[in-house]
């Protein structure tokens, strides 16, 4: 689990990574935008004031001024909608990562209560081994009296 959260981890900060560089897309689109926009500004109304054959010549830019604009939002809409994509997935990993945390720690307090109960009845177990060899070196004590009470009643006849 530690694993795999590390590996979360990880893979969290590669996706903030996708997400600032797409930032930084997003922005430079938006500056690419303002730019073409003040240069239609400025092709528009040169257009006015001419009207010659230059003015449909630069009607002709105007138009694709307008069409690179529209390119240029529709990339920038997109980047965005990838980078909302990318945040929710990273809010996502990042409740799995907590989840993952969770457990972990639910497992050690699982596993420290198991370690302290068999350290319990280790010690119990130790106790009991001890009256068992205490019994059982009674019962030896007990078996050389019988012989030797056996042997002093044959001794001393019937």
């Amino acid at each position: 689990l530690e694993s795999e959260a590390s590996e979360a981890k990880k893979s969290m900060e590669s996706m903030k990574a996708v997400v600032t560089a797409k930032e930084t897309e997003v922005e430079q689109l938006r500056e690419e935008i303002i730019v073409m926009k003040k240069e239609l500004d400025v092709s528009k109304e040169s257009h006015v004031n001419a009207l010659s054959e230059q003015e449909q010549e630069r009607n002709v830019q105007v138009q694709v001024a307008e069409e690179r604009v529209q390119v240029a939002e529709e990339r920038a809409e997109k980047a965005e909608e990838h980078c909302t994509a990318v945040e929710k997935e990273m809010e996502s990993m990042a409740k799995d990562n907590q989840d993952s945390q969770e457990q972990i720690a639910s497992l050690t307090e699982a596993l420290n209560t198991a370690e302290s109960k068999s350290k319990k009845t280790e010690e119990k177990f130790g106790a009991m081994k001890e009256k068992l060899e205490a019994f059982a070196k009674k019962h030896e004590d007990y078996k050389v009296q019988i012989a030797s009470l056996k042997k002093t009643a044959e001794d001393n006849g019937p």
